[in-house]
């Protein structure tokens, strides 16, 4: 049999407490997932590669010791305890939501507070890259095929990583020691359109397309009526930087409209034929 007592979060700096396990008795320290007499970054650690499959050696003690909130699951609320103890009760007003931000290829969290622990899934191609922040207490991920789990734990600043492929978010928990917190995310539109140069122009005129992953793409020209005057481009469009062009020779002198649409986005912009 296992029997363990917890007195509240708040009182985890203490002492060893006793646990028994299978009528021994053992003395363990609330935290310590690696079984080395201390509270540390070190356990953080720990506890982090099992969450995400990467540690498999966690033995019963271990497990004892990490299961700080003693809901018999180890998981990221375990970890914001831990942090908690690390930090010796020092003031700390913790966040009550954050919102992740994608912008070409970084991934920024903006939060009202702090923020004790940041789990995130990824689905990804193949080509997919990552650099997660050195900016925190710890972080970590692990992957699987095309799915990768990230774990970023007390981060000091804004940014969570920079990743290189194409990905999409899953999902994205987050908690501090009053437990979990509100999450949201925004994915980047998948591309952007620079200003045609030069504009007015005779008969040419150029423009950038920047697509922020790979999508489908039409790019078109049409008159102030609505009417289509010419396709430029039409299908997949890989991820990157892309100069394209449009010869008016066979249009009239006159106001045109650059459109530019994905799955998710139409973006336009005047062009002015003077001949």
């Amino acid at each position: 049999s296992i029997s363990i007592m917890h007195a509240g979060h708040a009182d985890y700096t203490s002492m060893p407490i006793l646990v028994t396990v299978n009528d021994n008795n053992i003395d363990l320290i609330p935290g310590d997932s690696n079984l080395d007499g201390s509270t540390d970054v070190l356990d953080v650690v720990y506890t982090i590669g099992y969450i995400l499959g990467i540690e498999v050696d966690f033995s019963e003690n271990s497990y004892l010791n990490a299961d700080l909130n003693n809901d018999n699951s180890i998981d990221i609320l375990d970890v914001v305890l831990m942090v908690e103890m690390i930090l010796d009760g020092r003031s700390i007003d913790n966040a009550t939501s954050v919102n992740v931000i994608l912008d070409n290829g970084y991934a920024f969290v903006e939060s009202n507070g702090f923020v004790g622990a940041i789990q995130m899934t990824l689905t990804h191609s193949d080509d997919f890259n990552l650099e997660l922040t050195n900016k925190a207490m710890v972080s970590d991920y692990h992957t699987i095929d095309n799915i990768t789990t990230i774990m970023v734990v007390a981060p000091e600043s804004e940014e969570l990583f920079l990743a290189k492929g194409d990905y999409t978010i899953v999902d994205v928990i987050a908690a501090t020691s009053d437990g979990y917190i509100n999450t949201s995310w925004e994915m980047p539109h998948s591309i952007s359109l620079g200003l045609a140069y030069p504009n007015p122009f005779n008969p040419s005129t150029s423009f950038d397309v920047n697509m922020i992953s790979t999508d489908y793409v039409s790019i078109s020209i049409y008159n102030l009526t609505g009417q289509l005057i010419d396709v430029i481009y039409e299908g997949t469009m890989y991820q990157g930087l892309h100069k394209m062009s449009w010869n008016g020779h066979n249009a009239s002198t006159g106001t045109y409209i650059l459109r530019a649409k994905t799955n998710n986005k139409v973006l336009s912009q005047k062009l002015m034929l003077i001949k």
